[in-house]
């Protein structure tokens, strides 16, 4: 079932950012026809700067800027999917809403602030880092990077959360070629010393080169592990040939009567975020601005050093709400919660639903009428298929690293794979309400990864603009935030400018407070170090 089916949307495909929503909600059901700008039943949606040269607007948004050094070309088109996003989301959003009874709305989407906006997490150091942000820190930990193989192949290890760890140290092909501090199994990107860095870091690398890449990914990420061998885009396209980012699978029950208006499009709607990290909370990010009522339950026992900063930056506008769900008790106030949600959103695979009590039936048990949105990695099917992964996966499986570090892979230092894919599931969620059915929605990191690199510009000399110096000239796009307890949050606020659609939330939770830079440098310049010698090295 098209979940768009019956519905007409008047797009300019002359403009490539309007011509890739289009596609997304073709592919979704509805019937596109040229017109001008972006619309459907009297809603309609403006890009301005969409017939702009997109590596000068890029530029000019600081899109090519790396942590330091010149502007650096990558080869994703993050402005026009970021903008193609929130346009959908803006469009079908304002469609629902009218549907009820609400204004029949207009709105714009600049493509310069939708590129402004992909730099969220970069924004929280533009002034005062908070404190317990130790960024340098993070990237020089040496268990998520790439490391050559024996067949001269390279492979991107992610093992940067304790579970993962853990079981890799556990694993035949590993177990006793590698030592780890208690410090680093309870945060593995918090290693516990610049020492044990470097010598974890030697010894990876003397560990991938007893094997082909292929075997490593095939072994440790056949097992449940986050390690992929890196691509050239050729062979992952040929692997995948559909590459669809968004999947919608409507079934044959309604939806809940949606709420009378309130005067904010998704104004009433109930949404339960159980996501974490970036992608899914960048989902519920988006219908909490859109006007919906998002509850994100949260683990009260994660204490990896970048949980409460990504929980500050992600978790604007929504409720937060503390449980364990590996608790009878935790799952007991879940069951409350499903209740009373019109959208569940989460990152669960499969088995880790099941036992934490949100498969898709234990949702419908108690929601039968509620949109599920899953983001995942690869999907559920293909060769990869429910295998767990991240933005530096994705971006290595579609030769998004080999073609940034030109034959060596690089990680583009940019989320846009997370913050694109949960875009898209936002969409996909609103999509399914505009067709009135309750559904299964998926948005997968490498279709989002393969997404991002169509129609981008080819490799070119760019600039760096200056973060600072971008959000200076777009001072209405930004806000500090000073708060008791959290001290000051630079935020860049939505792109989307639409009557009843929340630029700015409430801060996301967090004990995030500003630290005296003295002590900041000196914590961090042996972890510089660290981190350049291990770009240098093999």
């Amino acid at each position: 079932m098209s979940v768009l089916r019956g519905r007409t949307v008047t797009a300019d495909r002359g403009l490539p950012a309007v011509a890739r929503c289009a596609r997304w909600l073709e592919a979704l059901g509805a019937s596109v026809v040229d017109g001008e700008h972006l619309a459907c039943e009297g809603v309609r949606i403006t890009l301005p700067g969409a017939g702009d040269d997109p590596v000068a607007l890029a530029s000019s948004a600081g899109v090519y800027d790396g942590p330091v050094g010149p502007g650096r070309w990558h080869p994703l088109d993050v402005p026009g999917c970021v903008a193609a996003a929130w346009a959908g989301l803006g469009l079908l959003a304002a469609t629902w809403d009218a549907g009820r009874g609400g204004a029949v709305r207009e709105g714009s989407v600049p493509l310069l602030d939708a590129a402004i906006g992909a730099s969220e997490l970069s924004a929280l150091l533009v002034d005062d880092p908070p404190r317990g942000w130790e960024p340098v820190r993070w990237a020089a930990s040496p268990w998520v990077g790439t490391y050559a193989c024996a067949d001269g192949r390279w492979v991107q290890l992610h093992a940067g959360m304790p579970s993962h760890l853990a079981r890799l140290l556990r694993h035949p092909l590993v177990e006793g070629s590698l030592e780890v501090s208690a410090e680093t199994l309870a945060d593995p990107l918090r290693v516990g010393s610049p020492r044990e860095a470097w010598r974890s870091r030697r010894a990876l690398r003397a560990l991938f080169r007893r094997h082909p890449a292929r075997r490593w990914e095939e072994v440790l990420g056949g097992d449940g592990l986050c390690v992929v061998m890196c691509r050239q885009e050729a062979e992952v396209r040929a692997m995948f040939p559909d590459g669809r980012p968004l999947r919608v699978r409507a079934l044959d029950v309604a939806t809940r009567p949606p709420p009378p208006p309130d005067g904010r499009p998704l104004g009433g709607l109930r949404v339960l975020d159980l996501t974490q990290v970036i992608a899914g909370p960048t989902a519920g990010r988006a219908l909490a601005a859109l006007g919906a009522e998002v509850t994100k339950v949260v683990d009260p026992h994660a204490r990896q050093g970048w949980v409460e900063a990504f929980r500050a930056a992600f978790d604007v506008g929504k409720r937060t709400v503390a449980l364990d769900l590996r608790t009878e008790a935790g799952r007991a106030a879940l069951v409350g919660l499903l209740r009373d949600a019109d959208v569940v959103i989460h990152g669960f695979r499969p088995q880790a639903a099941e036992r934490l009590g949100v498969s898709d039936d234990d949702i419908r048990r108690h929601a039968p009428a509620a949109v599920i949105g899953v983001v995942s990695a690869y999907g559920w099917d293909g060769p990869f298929g429910g295998w767990p992964g991240w933005e530096q996966t994705a971006q290595a499986l579609a030769g998004t690293e080999l073609d940034y570090g030109q034959g060596r892979p690089e990680l583009v230092p940019l989320p846009a794979t997370d913050l694109c894919t949960g875009l898209l599931l936002a969409l996909g969620v609103v999509a399914a309400l505009v067709g009135g059915h309750a559904a299964r929605v998926d948005a997968t990191l490498l279709g989002t990864a393969l997404e991002l690199r169509d129609g981008a510009p080819a490799r070119t000399a760019v600039r760096r603009a200056g973060l600072k110096a971008v959000l200076a000239r777009r001072p209405e796009l930004v806000r500090r935030v000073e708060r008791p307890g959290l001290g000051a949050l630079t935020e860049i606020g939505v792109p989307l400018a639409m009557a009843g659609v929340e630029r700015f939330g409430e801060p996301g939770p967090g004990a995030v407070v500003p630290d005296r830079a003295r002590r900041r440098l000196m914590r961090t310049l042996p972890w510089v170090a660290v981190l350049v010698g291990g770009r240098i090295g093999g």
